[in-house]
């Protein structure tokens, strides 16, 4: 039951640290730091263990820190006037975060019987935006077929009928 209850306070850490970072800092770079938590496990798990990881990794961790620094301004002397009890707490949530993922690992490894470790999504979000999203489409496509209708009829207006009775006989497919 102890690393079970440990478990549940790191979340609790983690969803606090978090709530006061994104109160102070914006959504996205409080966001960014803390889910940096596995770049930081990966360099401390090869520091710890004294081996280099390979050129991929290497690389993937330069992009992550250089990303973090880009995004908050580090290498200014206010950090881009970035709240600093804010980013006191975005790093703590990074700690509590990786608290939280290997206590979760080690809850996984210690007993026989799945646990629930997850989170469930709001699905309502993306719902939401799926509904937008094919509304636009048919908005879309009724913009496409005024369009299309309105040259043909300025073609016709013109006396080019023709070509648009040509294009009209032999169906859109074919034109």
């Amino acid at each position: 039951w102890g690393w079970i209850v440990l478990f549940g306070l790191s979340l609790a850490v983690v969803t606090f640290t978090y709530f006061v970072a994104i109160s102070r800092l914006p959504l996205a770079i409080a966001y960014v730091i803390q889910f940096s938590a596995p770049a930081w496990m990966t360099l401390g798990g090869a520091i710890w263990h004294r081996k280099m990881p390979s050129t991929f990794v290497i690389t993937a961790l330069a992009f992550t820190f250089g990303g973090i620094v880009l995004l908050t301004g580090a290498w200014r002397n206010n950090l881009a006037g970035l709240d600093s009890i804010g980013l006191l707490f975005a790093s703590l949530s990074i700690v509590a975060f990786i608290v939280y993922l290997m206590v979760g690992r080690r809850i996984g490894q210690v007993t026989d019987r799945p646990v629930f470790m997850g989170a469930m999504q709001d699905v309502t979000t993306s719902k939401v935006a799926e509904e937008a999203l094919n509304q636009a489409r048919l908005e879309l496509t009724h913009v496409a077929r005024f369009a299309t209708l309105k040259s043909a009829d300025a073609a016709m207006r013109q006396g080019q009928f023709p070509e648009v009775i040509s294009q009209w006989d032999h169906g859109p497919d074919r034109c």
